[in-house]
């Protein structure tokens, strides 16, 4: 076996690998492998025994020097260096611990969840599995980890924190598993997060004194990112914050505070006038109950003007804190998320018309009580600022055909808008048809609940201007089998990548068209509330291969034997190692 590789590795070596276009390079890159690829073999079967290789001999591969090895690394997804490429010998195997890498395991820490070593399956609880986990050398590298929705809780948390093998951690995720003040105060206290630069910890039940844990941690110093979302922060952690080491988070870029009642004007004043928040680009106050009165001290803060995304969902902004963020003293605002403001008509006037805003690329403006007229000033070609938007949220609002009309007669926003949420509002047929002409750049469509009916899948089908669509939801909108069949057949569509059909009339033949289509290559399909039966479930899930995701009769469905952890642990006990 270790001659095979050997002489696998010679003949890469003799085709040039090393000469490939750093666009190739990229393409193998483990960051890029975790973000974008299909994973048909779950990394988690990668980690935990691998004792036997270390004292192995190097073989005939001992012949490349170390940096070339390295360097074939450089062009070689990381699940491939770490189940087959380590197995090659001890100077392959150690070469393969230099290589750094992300690992998203969320979810996968479940109770009750089967581990598969070798041909055999065992049971373990996630503090278990997170225990093993953290003990195994393979992590050494590990550079970027997803824990989201793990349990990992307290118990884990220690794990986490005292692990050996967790030192060059950057970017840790550990939303939604129940950390609780005694939780926080571990993880940023411990000596694996001196080189965070992105924390999540939303969702985790903490308070006062996991806020303060974390604003005086001198581990911290790196960080960039802090997500703190859904807690129980308040106006004392937010003082906290506020009021920590000037050393302490100093590097912040990114900050979510969302829904932590942290909306009052003492508050807003206190985080407004802060100057540990002056290198902050992106900030998330969503759900905080913040007035429109509120609004003006951070629409006019010379702290927060470098602010590039500004998100101030689900608050009280109505049309007049609209109009303070349109004065406002931003400088390069980008990304603005208004939804469930009830700004109306006049607040979208305020934004659309200001010199302030004119460097938007993305506006959320769902759920606002926006009519025809309200868009019609995002439109204007002649007053509207906004010539720069690529992803435009309009859903939940009173929008009839005349307003996707504007729409789609304006210049700019028919040049330049990619993304295009118009999901529960009355565009009907017309509405489609308008799109289909005039939006010659759509990659991103959602026209849920619209009544857009039969003809409208018909056109989106038909038109040529949606060659480029990845995503598109028409769930909800009565749809029948036959338009099922149309959205199957059309060359148009071939680029698409997740499909909404829930809740319509889609029977057996539908399904059929969807899993036999010789053009759709879906990696995601949501079909539930339709009548496909078990016959056309089972047909999508044989055909339709590349599927990651998979709701049907109003449930989720996933491949079972795609398991993250199961692969790290069978791994490490098959001598291989992770990255």
């Amino acid at each position: 076996m270790f001659k095979k590789w050997s002489t696998f590795f010679n003949e890469m070596l003799s085709n040039r690998i090393m000469n490939r276009s750093t666009r190739t390079m990229n393409h193998y890159s483990p960051r890029h492998q975790q973000q974008g690829s299909s994973t048909h073999h779950d990394p988690s079967n990668l980690f935990i025994h691998q004792n036997d290789l270390l004292n192995s001999n190097s073989h005939s591969a001992s012949e490349f020097a170390d940096d070339m090895i390295f360097q074939i690394y450089q062009f070689l997804d990381w699940k491939f260096i770490f189940s087959v490429c380590a197995r090659v010998s001890k100077r392959w195997y150690l070469k393969s611990l230099e290589i750094p890498y992300a690992l998203d395991l969320s979810d996968h820490f479940k109770e009750g969840r089967s581990i598969s070593a070798t041909k055999k399956k065992f049971y373990f609880d996630s503090t278990e599995l997170l225990t093993h986990f953290s003990k195994c050398r393979n992590v050494i590298r590990l550079t970027e980890l997803n824990l989201k929705g793990c349990r990992v809780a307290y118990e884990g948390a220690v794990s986490i924190a005292s692990s050996p093998f967790m030192r060059n951690l950057t970017f840790l995720n550990l939303q939604n598993n129940e950390l609780g003040n005694e939780g926080i105060r571990l993880i940023v206290n411990s000596e694996n997060s001196k080189k965070l630069k992105g924390l999540v910890l939303n969702e985790n039940h903490f308070g006062y004194s996991g806020v303060l844990a974390i604003a005086s941690s001198e581990n911290l110093k790196l960080l960039q990112t802090l997500h703190l979302g859904q807690n129980n922060i308040e106006s004392i952690g937010l003082t906290a914050l506020c009021d920590s080491n000037s050393s302490v988070l100093k590097n912040l870029t990114s900050l979510d505070l969302s829904y932590n009642s942290v909306g009052s004007e003492s508050d807003i004043q206190c985080l407004s006038q802060c100057q540990i928040f002056s290198n902050l680009k992106d900030l998330n106050l969503s759900g905080n109950r913040i007035h429109f009165n509120q609004v003006k001290f951070i629409a006019s803060s010379p702290i927060l003007k470098n602010l590039m995304s500004l998100d101030m969902s689900d608050n009280f902004v109505v049309p007049e804190g609209a109009q303070f963020i349109s004065e406002g003293s931003f400088q390069n605002l980008q990304t603005l998320k208004l939804k469930r403001n009830n700004i109306q008509d006049e607040g979208v006037k305020y934004i659309s018309e200001s010199d302030k805003m004119k460097y938007l690329t993305w506006l959320d403006l769902g759920d606002n009580g926006i009519e025809n007229t309200g868009i019609s000033y995002l439109a204007n070609n002649n007053t509207s600022q906004l010539k720069h938007l690529t992803a435009l949220f309009l859903e939940k609002n009173y929008i009839l055909t005349q307003g996707v009309s504007a729409i789609a007669n304006s210049v700019h926003l028919s040049q330049h808008v990619r993304i295009l949420n118009l999901a529960e509002n009355f565009i009907l047929q017309e509405g489609i048809k308008l799109l289909c002409e005039r939006m010659k750049n759509l990659t991103w469509l959602n026209v849920k609940g619209c009544m857009i009916g039969n003809d409208g899948i018909e056109m989106l089908s038909q038109s040529e201007n949606m060659k480029q669509l990845t995503f598109l939801d028409v769930s909800f909108n009565e749809l029948g089998t036959p338009c099922a069949i149309s959205l199957a057949n059309s060359p148009i569509l071939s680029h698409l990548k997740e499909l909404l059909l829930s809740h319509n009339h889609v029977g057996f033949y539908g399904a059929n068209a969807i899993a036999t289509s010789p053009y759709l290559n879906l990696r995601r399909l949501e079909i539930s509330g339709n009548c496909i039966g078990v016959e056309g479930e089972k047909l999508i899930r044989e055909n339709l291969v590349n599927l990651e995701g998979f709701f049907v009769q109003e449930r989720r469905s996933f491949d079972d034997d795609i398991d993250m952890l199961d692969e790290l642990v069978d791994s490490s006990e098959s001598e291989s190692s992770f990255e």
